[in-house]
Order: C-alpha cells, then structure tokens, then sequence
C-alpha cells in the first residue's frame, strides 16, 4: 500500500471520531448530538467545536416559568398538572424539606 493513501485513511478516521466527539458534546449540552455531528463531518470538526460551545445550552434556551415535561420533553407551564401534549401527571407531591436546627 502507498504511504499516502494510508495517511488519508488515518485522516479520514479521526475525522469522523472527532466529528463524534462533537456530537457527545452537544448531546450533553442537550443539543441533537447526531445533528452536530453530521454537520462536523460535513463542514470540520473544529467548526463543529467552535460553534457548539459558543451555543448557549438548552436549559439556558428554556423560557422562564416553563419546563420540560419528563416524559415527552416538551415546554410546559411551571403550575401544569397534567402536560397538555401527553396527558402525563406532572403533580409531583413535594416532600417537606428537612432544615438544620
């Protein structure tokens, strides 16, 4: 094999785990982790990089007074008791917090 081809190779692999490695960071940020890294295998991995981490994350991107619902993820008024998209029970009953005496 030429030389040449298996440093295109070599190129070619960590392109695509670092365009992964993106995608693991947008996931946590909670972004489309498959998203970005399709778009980083796309345009570059360093591009992808960049712009994930100067994307605020999503909890930052939540209006105020609203909530994931935790079943279906989608944004629900803060005093719901039931989401409106899956009819899942959000009452949560609150346990009373224990103070220092």
């Amino acid at each position: 094999m030429d030389s040449s081809f298996v440093i295109a190779i070599a190129i070619v692999f960590v392109w695509i785990f670092l365009s992964g490695e993106v995608g693991k960071i947008a996931e946590k940020r909670g972004h489309s982790g498959i998203l970005w890294c399709v778009f980083s295998s796309i345009c570059s991995p360093l591009i992808g990089f960049l712009v994930v981490e100067l994307l605020p994350s999503a909890a930052d991107l939540m209006p105020v007074g609203y909530r994931p619902c935790p079943y279906c993820s989608r944004t629900v008024k803060v005093g719901r008791v039931t989401c409106p998209y899956c009819n899942a029970d959000l009452y949560e009953r609150q346990k009373p917090e224990k103070r220092a005496a």
